[in-house]
């Protein structure tokens, strides 16, 4: 009885991790993008475009790969569909995205992605945008 649910263990356990190994980025990165992102958080980069042009760069709609936001150029945000009650503002000093939950280093910016400081885990968060 025992051998049999230590078995059942280890062949759980080694299933989680097969399916883990195989669980792509929701964003759609590479493996090898990955890597490039887990050791740029490591790092203290940040940005070096004016806090003016990443403003208007934030403006639009995005994916975090859990949610959908949409970010105004009053300075509110909200999270997408609009039925969803969450909401706050949002602004950007000092190569900081600042909003209700929080601030985050933005270490990489572009039209299409920005890249943001994880001081608590292995991957920085990320924005794609969507429109």
């Amino acid at each position: 009885m025992k051998r049999s649910l230590l078995l059942a263990g280890i062949l759980s356990s080694l299933f989680t991790l097969h399916v883990l190994a195989e669980e792509k980025d929701r964003l759609g990165a590479s493996p090898a993008e990955l890597v490039r992102l887990s050791k740029l958080n490591a790092t203290s980069q940040v940005v070096a475009l004016p806090d003016a042009e990443l403003r208007k760069m934030m403006v639009g709609k995005w994916m975090t790969g859990r949610h959908e936001y949409a970010f105004k150029a009053d300075g509110t945000w909200r999270m997408l569909p609009l039925d969803t009650a969450m909401s706050g503002t949002w602004k950007i000093v000092n190569h900081q995205l600042i909003d209700d939950t929080g601030k985050r280093t933005i270490m990489e910016a572009s039209h299409k992605q920005f890249v943001l400081k994880n001081d608590g885990g292995m991957y920085p968060f990320r924005y794609v945008r969507i429109d």
